[in-house]
């Protein structure tokens, strides 16, 4: 277990290191300047197990340089190349549009490859009657979603998302295309609006959050948010508690 932790801490490491620290320039030098020293110790791990344990905590430190310059090659190097342009794309709506005061915001993917996550931001209302599973053709301005302000940010890029971009016009609106993806999202607006039926003005809102995360209506309720941050109770709506709902199916079951 110990060795296992070595190599893992190694890996996760390495990551942390070029993303936050490190240009990634060179980087292929460094990955493999570390598989040679790994090598190297891994045919003289019998004379010491400090040989061992070089070799694998230089293994974890190839094994996070490579993952994270596929990674890089597969989505943020072109995310760089449409950073601050005016791009006309097709792409596939993902999720629900979640509306706001002012404006709306959906989560797509490009259809051409790379398939990078985007998220549009709508100040025109031109999104309210998409679906998941639509892909439409739009013209947005885009953005790098990991740079806010200059400064990096990884709320997008957690969520496979690696562009944000205001949309300017909705060109065309093709076909319904499905995919797990698209389907989950329209499974769990089901859910949403069902258990919405079920209970009272002051508990669908909650409810929707516990069970499925669903938390656009419960930032928008500002007397139950300030309630519930006030109380320190946020963390139960943190993450979709939809254990609870399979908990609750499972005690129906064996009644």
């Amino acid at each position: 277990m110990r060795k296992l932790a070595l190599s893992s801490v190694s890996c996760a490491a390495a990551i942390f290191l070029v993303y936050y620290l490190l240009p990634v320039s060179g980087l292929w030098a460094i990955a493999l300047f570390c598989a040679v020293i790994s090598s190297g110790c891994f045919f003289l791990r019998k004379r010491s197990d400090y040989f061992y344990r070089g070799f694998l905590c230089f293994l974890g430190l190839t094994l996070g340089l490579s993952a994270f310059l596929f990674h890089w090659n597969r989505t943020l190097r072109y995310a760089e190349q449409l950073d601050d342009t005016d791009s006309m794309l097709s792409v596939r709506v993902l999720e629900f549009p979640e509306s706001y005061e002012h404006y709306s915001r959906v989560h797509v993917q490009m259809e051409e490859k790379p398939r990078l996550g985007i998220m549009l931001y709508d100040y025109d209302g031109m999104t309210e009657e998409l679906r998941p599973g639509d892909v439409i053709s739009v013209s947005a301005r885009l953005r790098r979603a990991d740079l806010r302000n200059g400064e990096r940010n990884d709320s997008y890029v957690s969520k496979d998302i690696y562009l944000t971009g205001t949309l300017q016009e909705i060109a065309e609106n093709r076909d319904s295309r499905q995919s797990l993806s698209t389907f989950a999202a329209l499974c769990s607006r089901r859910v949403s609006d069902y258990a919405a039926s079920l209970f009272s003005e002051q508990c669908k809102t909650f409810l929707r959050s516990l069970l499925l995360g669903d938390k656009t209506d419960f930032y928008q309720d500002l007397p139950l948010y300030a309630s519930m941050r006030g109380a320190g109770f946020m963390h139960v709506v943190a993450v979709s508690g939809v254990q609870y709902l399979l908990l609750g199916f499972y005690r129906i079951a064996r009644k």
